[in-house]
């Protein structure tokens, strides 16, 4: 069983334009995902000023999702629950609303201006494949991949926005991506969507590093020299050889491994 994957990077507030619409209706998806605060334009100064807009972006969701005729994981946006604000993923399928997320861990500026930590993991049954979703920093609770990989997803989503570093370099964000996404693949037993915003958010610039990793390794990234544009991350991934991972159907055959090791990068276990 086989699902494509289509990771949008794209810098918050710019939408999705409508020629990429069309090459994405191409691909045609079973899942997309967009990067946190997708609906944050440039010229906000904090991310609660769109608290307002909740309505308003959901109902676009749900036109992307029925357009796309497939699930779409709908990043983030600050969402006003009675006396709290929180930074919400909704997910819709095909013009409907199927669940929510609300991130666990806000980050650095996120507290000072209101966002309310959420509560409670979930995997949502989507499309015959069990769906998870965390949120940027989400990612960096010690043992959050252990916690839920006891509720058996298949694909984890993170939406994510990540800061540009000056002297970064590429070997240091390998060893970064390595050491949180990978092993977060291998620890949860599902394949991880990480999708970046590029561009940049509240007039601070961003780094879009996003990747699709497996248990046993990178399957596709943004290439590093374009971290700052809008991409379209595609690829299918196998599900069969992720039950064979961890042991859920007898043993796979070389032939049923349909992976390019030569073209992919990859980091063995």
């Amino acid at each position: 069983m086989q699902r494509k994957v289509i990771s949008y990077q794209q810098a918050p507030g710019e939408g999705i334009p409508e020629d990429d619409l069309e090459i994405i209706q191409k691909e045609n998806p079973d899942f997309m995902c967009l990067p946190e605060y997708f609906f944050v334009g440039e010229n906000v100064n904090t991310p609660i000023e769109t608290a307002e807009q909740t309505a308003q972006n959901k109902e676009w969701l749900a036109d992307l999702s029925r357009r796309l005729d497939c699930v779409v994981i709908g990043g983030s946006m600050v969402e006003k629950v009675q006396d709290k604000l929180h930074n919400t993923c909704f997910i819709y399928s095909k013009g409907a609303e199927v669940g929510f997320y609300r991130k666990r861990n806000p980050f650095g500026r996120e507290a000072t201006f209101g966002i309310s930590p959420g509560k409670d993991l979930q995997v949502l049954e989507l499309d015959g494949v069990r769906v998870g979703v965390l949120i940027c920093a989400d990612v960096l609770i010690p043992g959050i991949f252990k916690e839920m990989r006891a509720f058996k997803p298949q694909i984890i989503f993170c939406p994510t926005t990540s800061p540009f570093r000056e002297d970064d370099t590429v070997e240091a964000k390998k060893e970064r991506d390595l050491k949180i996404f990978v092993t977060g693949a291998h620890e949860s037993c599902a394949y991880v969507v990480k999708t970046c915003a590029a561009g940049n958010l509240m007039n601070r610039r961003l780094q879009g590093r996003s990747l699709i990793a497996a248990p046993w390794g990178v399957i596709r990234r943004v290439d590093f020299a374009r971290e700052d544009k809008k991409q379209i991350l595609t690829a299918t991934l196998n599900l069969r050889m992720l039950k064979n991972w961890r042991g859920e159907v007898p043993e796979m055959t070389p032939a049923d491994w349909e992976f390019d090791f030569e073209r992919k990068d990859r980091y063995p276990q």
